[in-house]
């Protein structure tokens, strides 16, 4: 009794499966082989091929299967390729996509025999064909390989019943003759889309970037001529274990036609390569036949990206502060997901805030309208600085030396700040001293230069270049406005630029024109180094470094009331007065020291001679200049004392 095929075709799979196998084609690997010509050309004519050597497609120094690590060979479209050559036994192919033509050729009567080793050929649909050239041409392909036609395809040829394709040691089929039985024609495994193929849907492709956790979904089917198929997924482990995957409950290991899926999963526990393997075995001719298709995931267990910022703390009211690592965190990624982000350290104090600079900096620039001009410079060096070792320089218009150069006078006590002026600027109310050098637009270069080093230690612009009207960076200008230094910048330019002034705009912060409103006050943030540890899914974890600068921006606040020291006191009570003048508030700051600076008012006579008022005032700084509001003491003299007679009562009578 001969077996009745089952030749129903679903062509829309077909079509999806020869797209998928040109896909394959087009993504070469390593050791993979292409012709290169319409032809005819000979299988083992090295000219006849271009091989991929992992980066470029080259001429090859063998032929496909001459050697061991062929991979996948295509025939291109429109390109003829023959096999005239007896005994032609190849080493493992991966697999053989024929898009053009192979013609087996046989040179005479004899038998003629081809070996191909490989596990997959395939048909790719019009205009591909395997033709069989000959009277006795013997195609033998190895155990459990399959052959996949796509509509279109074509096994022909001059077609005699002594034509013949093996898989392994079984005959398949033949041209002409026998068929529907053990031995099929090749008209039949044409109508049936080949022989017996495994063919794995999900993962479609190979995957590098799975994560450890993720449940890989399975599914599989076959395509060709076999009945009673049945299937198995096993997968190989990173430990090179082999382990056999149970079915779903739906398809239970039997495939009743070719479109039942063969379910299945596998849930990725460690880092490495897996190979899933998907064999289907059915009967063709009442000879039970397999086949492999496979599919590899690797998990590379690697560890996040990490990426860390910089950031700016303030302390509170307290002298506290604290950074989150999502503050710290710079766009760190991982491919697996991040489950955690930590920091070697996330809480600051006063004890931070302690910055100690090499030198003097300029650390506000006001260019106003008419002659408010005004250069603060600062010192935030661990001592007191004599400024008779500097000079305030200017130079106009790109000149490549100053107009004016003046050499400064006094001492910048240590964490204080002295104010420079135009001799007609009239805004700034604060303590200043006039200078020569203090007269600039904004195309002028302004140059701290200390004495003692004969070197600037602070360049404000770029010496010997014109901008024009102005320098401009990063959003800011050096025409009318105000622009004070970054409390992050711990160091002056002491290095003339190559080219404009690159640091406007990284290291100075914009105000509108005249706004004074932070003259005379600058403060530093110290630095304090960082680690950002993030942490991924899979327990990796990477390390980026970051600087946190603490800042110290909170002004001491009084703890004496307003009205505490207020006196009212005899014009007489001369020992009164003096305890009152004697009394001083008293202040309290985040981060403890607070100096004091008193003024004391003069008197201000009342209506009635004697009586009048003393105002003083105090205002209350701490280390970094933060500065108070005023405290104001009223002394109120009175005189309610009516004259009183020296004259005895009857001294005149």
């Amino acid at each position: 009794m001969k077996i009745k095929l089952f030749l129903f075709k679903n062509w829309l799979l077909f079509f999806a499966i020869n797209f998928l196998f040109i896909q394959l084609a087009v993504a070469q690997t390593h050791g993979d082989y292409r012709s290169v010509a319409s032809g005819p050309s000979n299988w083992t004519t090295l000219t006849s091929w271009e091989y991929y050597n992992g980066s470029i497609w080259i001429t090859p120094t063998s032929y496909p299967g001459q050697l061991a690590g062929t991979n996948t060979v295509t025939i291109q479209m429109g390109h003829n390729i023959q096999i005239g050559t007896n005994n032609l036994n190849t080493e493992t192919i991966g697999s053989v996509i024929i898009n053009g033509e192979l013609n087996l050729v046989a040179p005479n009567t004899n038998q003629f025999s081809i070996i191909l080793n490989t596990t997959q050929l395939t048909i790719s649909g019009a205009g591909s064909s395997l033709n069989f050239n000959g009277v006795k041409v013997k195609l033998t392909l190895s155990n459990g390989a399959g052959i996949l036609i796509s509509e279109g395809g074509v096994i022909g040829g001059s077609c005699t019943n002594n034509d013949e394709i093996f898989i392994g040691s079984q005959k398949l089929a033949v041209c002409v003759g026998a068929g529907s039985g053990q031995v099929f024609t090749f008209g039949e495994l044409i109508d049936a889309g080949g022989s017996l193929n495994a063919a794995i849907t999900s993962p479609s492709t190979n995957q590098n970037d799975v994560c450890i956790g993720t449940t890989i979904t399975l599914i599989g089917n076959y395509i060709g001529v076999a009945t009673d198929v049945t299937y198995e997924w096993s997968v190989i482990t990173p430990d090179n274990a082999t382990v056999p995957i149970i079915p779903d409950i739906l398809s239970s290991g039997s495939l009743p036609n070719t479109t039942t899926n063969a379910s299945s999963s596998f849930l990725i526990t460690n880092s490495g390569q897996y190979l899933f393997r998907f064999v289907v075995s059915g009967t063709i001719g009442g000879i039970v036949y397999s086949h492999l298709e496979t599919v590899t995931v690797t998990v590379v267990n690697t560890p996040p990206i990490a990426i860390a910022k910089d950031v700016i703390v303030q302390l509170n009211d307290l002298g506290t502060a604290s950074v989150t690592p999502e503050q710290v965190n710079n766009g760190s990624s991982d491919n697996c997901g991040i489950t955690s982000m930590s920091l070697s350290r996330s809480t600051f104090s006063c004890s931070d805030a302690k910055p100690i600079l090499s030198d003097l900096i300029i650390s506000e620039y006001v260019e106003g309208s008419n002659n408010n001009k005004y250069i603060e410079i600062y010192n935030g060096t661990n001592s007191d600085i004599d400024l008779s070792n500097y000079r305030l320089r200017t130079y106009y218009d790109g000149a490549s030396s100053p107009l004016n150069d003046i050499q400064l006078t006094g001492i910048l006590l240590r964490s204080a700040t002295v104010v420079y002026a135009n001799a007609s600027a009239n805004i700034y109310s604060g303590v200043k001293i006039n200078n020569a050098a203090v007269n600039f637009n904004g195309d002028d270069t302004i140059v701290l230069f200390k004495i003692s080093t004969n070197a600037p230690v602070d360049i404000f612009g770029r010496i010997g270049e014109d901008p024009g009207t102005a320098w401009t960076a990063g959003g800011n200008t050096t025409i009318a406005k105000t622009l004070r230094r970054k409390s992050t910048v711990l160091n002056g330019i002491t290095v003339n630029s190559t080219s404009g002034f690159p640091t406007l705009g990284t290291e100075w912060e914009s105000y509108n024109k005249d706004d004074i409103s932070g003259l005379g006050n600058h403060c530093l943030a110290a630095v304090v180094p960082v680690a950002l540890t993030v942490t991924d899914t899979d327990g990796n974890s990477s390390i980026a470094y970051a600087n946190v600068f603490v800042v110290d921006t909170s002004a001491p606040t009084w703890t004496t009331t307003s009205t505490e020291l207020n006196r009212t006191i005899e014009c007489s009570d001369a020992v009164a007065l003096t305890t009152a003048q004697a009394l001083a508030p008293v202040a309290t700051d985040n981060c403890g020291t607070v100096t004091y600076t008193k003024t004391s008012g003069s008197f201000v006579a009342g209506s009635c001679g004697n009586a009048g008022t003393y105002t003083n005032t105090w205002v209350a700084r701490d280390a970094c200049s933060n500065t108070s509001t005023t405290f104001t003491q009223v002394i109120s003299i009175q005189d309610t004392s009516a004259p009183t007679w020296t004259t005895t009562s009857t001294e005149l009578n």
